[in-house]
């Protein structure tokens, strides 16, 4: 029976030194990925629920736009993925490409299985908790975002980082953009780029 007894106070010692070790741990290195409480660390904060999502904004993704090339290669176009399935595309004005105010230039309607594809693969109460950090031995590389809009449909948080390093976000990143309609998104964003072209030729 002693020995017993022993046994379990040695054992409950040595379970609480572990568990100091491991929150010492985290709280010096929040990039430390231990798989037996992985799941806890990366949960969502309590005060963070689907209440605070915008009803008609899904999320948001930059869409084309390459990190090399002369201005007009790096043009991106803004895609909103609405969730009445509706993508509404915006870009700076013509007259002000380089403007960071966006208007609506184009919509299109989603297809329904690209849509539950994305709706799928992003939990945005999940996305909003992720920690994601940036690639930090490169230097020429690219950006991936992805925006969350409040109840008000006003911008809540980009996530995302340069060359995010966190592969579920990855994972997620590459869902949406695997199923946005990029084709018409294509055709809409070389149009917009021949506009500005056309644009700058006349100052």
């Amino acid at each position: 029976m002693g020995l017993t007894k022993k046994k379990s106070i040695r054992c409950l010692l040595i379970s609480v030194i572990i568990m100091a070790l491991l929150l010492t741990g985290c709280s010096e290195n929040e990039g430390v990925s231990l798989p037996s409480i992985a799941g806890l660390l990366s949960k969502p904060k309590d005060d963070v629920n689907a209440s605070i999502f915008s009803d008609d904004y899904y999320l948001g993704i930059d869409y084309g736009g390459s990190s090399w090339g002369d201005y007009y290669d790096c043009i991106s176009l803004y895609v909103i993925i609405c969730t009445d399935k509706t993508v509404l595309v915006l870009a700076p004005p013509v007259e002000d490409s380089r403007s960071e105010e966006l208007v609506k230039i184009s919509s299109i309607k989603m297809d329904d299985k690209n849509y539950e594809n994305i709706v799928k693969a992003v939990d945005r109460e999940r996305l909003y908790s992720l920690k994601i950090e940036s690639e930090k031995d490169v230097c020429d590389g690219y950006s991936e975002y992805l925006s969350l809009y409040d109840k008000e449909n006003k911008l809540l948080k980009n996530c995302g980082a340069y060359m995010p390093t966190n592969e579920e976000f990855r994972e997620m990143y590459k869902v949406v953009y695997e199923n946005l309609p990029s084709e018409e998104l294509s055709k809409i964003r070389d149009e917009y780029i021949e506009k500005v072209r056309e644009y700058d030729g006349k100052k």
